[in-house]
């Protein structure tokens, strides 16, 4: 269950830097490409659905989240282009890197410093991924 709410925890985070105001431009087109391959909120909640197909099942194991846990008030999906498994899978790792980039940094605010190590306690990022 770690590794999914670190994915909707790390989705969420995503949405909060985006309207933080605090990020560069720079940093804030990272953002945007990367709410475009990470998995969302729904994508977690169809894969771990019954009978449901996790693309990523040969790597990341998904669970069922507590519903009173994985309620919440924000954006569970954006529009966007079909992401195929290679693209999550890439999106996790570019998020992971993204996410230690911002440690330390003295234009963040100090309320999403501390998310940072609670979105990467326990992000997949631990498994060696080969693309072919």
């Amino acid at each position: 269950m770690e590794q999914t709410r670190a994915l909707r925890w790390g989705w969420e985070f995503l949405l909060e830097l985006r309207e933080s105001g605090c990020m560069t431009a720079e940093q804030l087109l990272e953002v945007e490409a990367l709410l475009h391959v990470v998995p969302c909120s729904r994508d977690l909640r169809e894969w771990t659905a019954p009978d449901a197909v996790n693309p990523l099942e040969r790597k990341i194991e998904l669970d069922v989240e507590d519903e009173k846990v994985s309620r919440s008030n924000v954006v569970e999906w954006i529009e966007r282009p079909q992401v195929s498994t290679e693209d999550y899978f890439k999106g996790i790792v570019r998020a992971a890197l993204f996410f230690k980039s911002l440690i330390g940094l003295e234009m963040l605010e100090e309320k999403y410093k501390r998310q940072i190590p609670y979105v990467l306690r326990h992000w997949p990022l631990h498994m060696q991924w080969e693309w072919s």
